[in-house]
This record gives C-alpha cells, sequence and structure tokens, in this order.
C-alpha cells in the first residue's frame, strides 16, 4: 500500500515565510521604482528654456525646435529627457551638427547651476573663406549659364549654397569634391592638410602681387592658379606648398621673368613650377 509524504511543518512554515519575504522584497523594488520614475517625471526637474548663442547666419528658432523636440522624447517610454538630471548633452550636440553644416563648434551646458531649468546652447558657425562652382569651368559653360556655387570654409568644408554675387567676392575653386557626389553640402575640396597647404601658396602668390581669381584642380593632382591680370600658375602639392613657394619666389626676382613681369605684366600665359627646381614660364 503506498503512502503520501507530507512535507513537515516545519518546512512549510520556512516555504511561506521565504515567499512573504520575496513579495515584500518585490514590493520594495516596485515602490522604489515607481517613485523613481515618478521623482524623475516631477515637472520642477524639467528643462523649460533653450537659449541658442552666438549664432551669424543660422535660424534660432529652428535650431530651438530642433532641440525641444529631441528633449520631447523619453527614455524607456518613462523618463522624459528633459529631466536636467539626465538630458541627452551629447545627443543635441551630434544631432545639431549633423542637421547644421555651418556649425564648426557646439556645446551644450546649463546656463547656471543655479538656473538648470535653462540650457544654453553655444555655437561657433563656419565662415566662407572661398567658393566652389563645379567640376570644371567647361562643365559650368555646357550645363547652365549661372553656376550653382557653395560656400568653402579655411579647413576645405563646403558648408551651404551661396548666393549668386558672392562670385566677385570670393576665388573660386574648381574640381571634384570628396564625399560630395549627390550633395555638396558636407562634402569637402581636399583632406584638411593638403587645403592649407593649398591656401598657404594661394596666399604667398597674393604677396608677391600675383592675384589670383580661381583655382582649378586636376583630376591628376595638378592645380592651374588662373591670374587676375593674365596667364595663370601651374604647380602640385606632391612637395608640399614650401617647395613651391620657394621656387616661386626666386623665379620672380630673377631675369627674364622678373623683367618680364614688369614691361608686360598682361602678356604672361603661364608659370610652371612642377618640374622641381625648375620653373618654366611663357610670355606671348
Amino acid at each position: 500500500m503506498a503512502t503520501l509524504k507530507l512535507p513537515s511543518l516545519a518546512k512549510r512554515r520556512r516555504r511561506i515565510a521565504f515567499l512573504k519575504k520575496s513579495a515584500l522584497f518585490l514590493f520594495a523594488i516596485a515602490v522604489f521604482v515607481g517613485g523613481a520614475v515618478a521623482l524623475l517625471r516631477y515637472d520642477k526637474f524639467f528643462i523649460t528654456n533653450v537659449e541658442i548663442l552666438g549664432i551669424e547666419t543660422l535660424n534660432p528658432e529652428k535650431l530651438k525646435t530642433r532641440v525641444t523636440n529631441i528633449l520631447e522624447e523619453k527614455y524607456f517610454y518613462l523618463i522624459p529627457k528633459k529631466n536636467f538630471f539626465f538630458y541627452p548633452k551629447n545627443a543635441i550636440e551630434r544631432d545639431l551638427s549633423d542637421s547644421f553644416k555651418r556649425i564648426s563648434k557646439i556645446s551644450v551646458s546649463y546656463k547656471s547651476f543655479k538656473n538648470p531649468q535653462t540650457i544654453a546652447v553655444k555655437i561657433e558657425e563656419r565662415k566662407p573663406a572661398y567658393l566652389w562652382c563645379g567640376k570644371s569651368k567647361a562643365e559650368i559653360v555646357i550645363r547652365e549659364k549661372t553656376p550653382k556655387c557653395y560656400f568653402i570654409d579655411d579647413s576645405g568644408f563646403v558648408l551651404d549654397r551661396a548666393p549668386i554675387f558672392s562670385e566677385n567676392v570670393f576665388i573660386i575653386l574648381y574640381g571634384k569634391i570628396i564625399n560630395g557626389e549627390n550633395n555638396p553640402i558636407g562634402g569637402i575640396f581636399l583632406s584638411k592638410d593638403d587645403f592649407l597647404s593649398l591656401t598657404k601658396f594661394i596666399y604667398k602668390t597674393s604677396s608677391f602681387g600675383l592675384i589670383s581669381t580661381s583655382l582649378i584642380k586636376k583630376d591628376d593632382g595638378d592645380y592651374e592658379l588662373e591670374l587676375a591680370r593674365a596667364g595663370k600658375i601651374l604647380f602640385s602639392l606632391n612637395d608640399g606648398a614650401e617647395k613651391n613657394i620657394s621656387n616661386l619666389e626666386s623665379a620672380l626676382g630673377t631675369d627674364p621673368l622678373k623683367t618680364n613681369l614688369v614691361n608686360k605684366p598682361d602678356a604672361l600665359e603661364y608659370i610652371d613650377l612642377r618640374f622641381g627646381n625648375k620653373v618654366f614660364f611663357k610670355f606671348k
């Protein structure tokens, strides 16, 4: 005959005690989490104002709306991102930098520790230094009478569409934009180091009295700097800007180039710096 062995009274009591403790522990956790969420949702801890500082051409309302939309989101569908203890500072900085290409530097912080309900978005805008008007002049002539030009800053970054009148204000650059096949904004004309070498050369030629109007970047890596008065300078950046500057300065101080530039400056066709220490030139 089979018998059913029942748990002892002591074991039953221990099991009941364990279940009570577990339930009490879970209840305490639920109260803690609920209280924490309620505290984090308390509107006294909310960011209520966004200040945009340092802008020159960007629209402050568009920037503020972008920040406000991010702050209206929630973590895990529960905790408001506008809580000033946990607001997404880095996400705001990344989003604005990605959305507004004119932004060079950005920082987001409390306006003051006494006023954490207000955050200050401090922005430094990129400043136009050059124009980019297409891959080549020939392409523009074929495609349209009035070219679409874009501003480029002093690091080679394409930051915005440029108005037509700016063509006579800035040196115009031609050539392929890196990472800008579909939309040039956000692309670069050259790597930062190469662009700094390029602009250094352009600046030095102007200091020698050779004012330039445009520059063409060729697919083979050579450059043509077109001069305002007449002619052009052919060069490469393979050996850096310094060697080109040194060779040009030496040639400009030596006859017959020196005398020809004085006597017939409008007859210059080209100065060629692409062959090491040898400088070639031609006049009409």
